[in-house]
């Protein structure tokens, strides 16, 4: 648990501003320019090959191991934190909108984020 500790030292951040999905959902901000480190949630290759995507599974990868030896409520930390530093580095969690022609994205809210976050942590990236 010592390594794991010292690892999670690459993911220290300051606790940055909740998004709230309720509100994204009732008004959600038209996201059009995607920053370097955002994460863009769905399939197919504009995401896996966006820069902020690729960041965020080098993250995960890296504590997946030990994400499996962690207690319950240490994994919902580790998924939290793990989403903290991508918002640290300027990074949103987006989502494509299922408007006409998904012209736009909106930022999903920190239960989403975490959430897929733990997901990811939990499947094997099939090396």
């Amino acid at each position: 648990f010592k390594k794991i500790l010292e690892k999670r030292k690459y993911i220290d951040a300051p606790k940055m501003p909740a998004v709230d999905e309720d509100a994204e959902k009732k008004n959600p901000v038209h996201v059009k320019d995607l920053r370097q480190n955002d994460v863009l949630m769905g399939r197919g290759g504009k995401s896996n090959n966006h820069a902020g995507n690729i960041m965020y599974r080098d993250i995960v990868s890296s504590f997946r191991d030990a994400y499996a030896y962690l207690p319950k409520g240490s994994k919902l930390r580790l998924a939290k934190d793990i989403c903290n530093y991508i918002r640290f580095k300027q990074g949103r969690f987006l989502k494509r909108a299922s408007d006409a022609d998904n012209s736009f994205f909106y930022e999903v809210g920190d239960h989403i984020a975490v959430a897929k976050t733990s997901q990811c942590l939990r499947e094997s990236d099939g090396k």
